[in-house]
């Protein structure tokens, strides 16, 4: 017998994002778009991966969004996968300035206008069930959280990783200086 690990956060994403369904089943079927250039209210587009279990239906969605690189297709088959052949929709965006977005990189500025754009736009999917959990390690935590207050019930669940708690004592002064090796990347 092969049992299926999971890891904590999908375990919590999984229990959170499925409460009320009596089946959860993984779908054959995917459609996987990379880089999707999807506007903010600026005009600025941002090169987004959208993994999509099967093109009939409609599915809770996490959403990623990450100054890192969205993993892309290099023979291996990361969160994106993973989600979906759990059942759900997946979204991974490059925050502005980073890999294939449009605009300039400016740490902390755009993430809560940038990720309310990006819930708007996912909820207009037919492929959204109008469910979203937003998940991220590290910056990516600061991203998932940046938009909790203004998502309206849509937003079901933030599973962050290592966000930074408080970026003014944490990030950009560091015991009463400034964060010089981080703040002028």
């Amino acid at each position: 017998m092969k049992l299926r690990t999971f890891r904590l956060w999908e375990r919590v994403l999984v229990l959170t994002l499925t409460a009320g369904f009596s089946t959860f089943t993984a779908h054959a079927e995917e459609i996987v778009e990379r880089d999707v250039m999807i506007p903010m209210r600026d005009g600025v587009k941002l090169a987004t991966d959208v993994y999509v279990p099967d093109s009939k239906g409609s599915f809770p969605v996490i959403l990623m969004r990450t100054p890192y690189g969205r993993g892309g297709d290099e023979g291996r088959r990361g969160d994106g996968y993973r989600l979906m052949e759990r059942g759900y929709a997946c979204v991974i965006q490059s925050c502005r300035g980073r890999r294939n977005s449009e605009g300039d990189w400016e740490p902390f500025v755009n993430e809560r206008d940038d990720g309310l754009d990006t819930h708007a736009w996912i909820l207009k999917q037919p492929w959204c069930n109008g469910k979203i959990g937003t998940t991220g390690g590290s910056y990516g935590g600061i991203t998932a959280w940046s938009v909790a207050a203004d998502t309206g019930p849509s937003h079901k669940v933030i599973l962050a990783n290592n966000p930074l708690m408080d970026g003014y004592h944490d990030l950009a002064n560091i015991g009463g200086a400034f964060g010089l090796g981080t703040l002028m990347t």
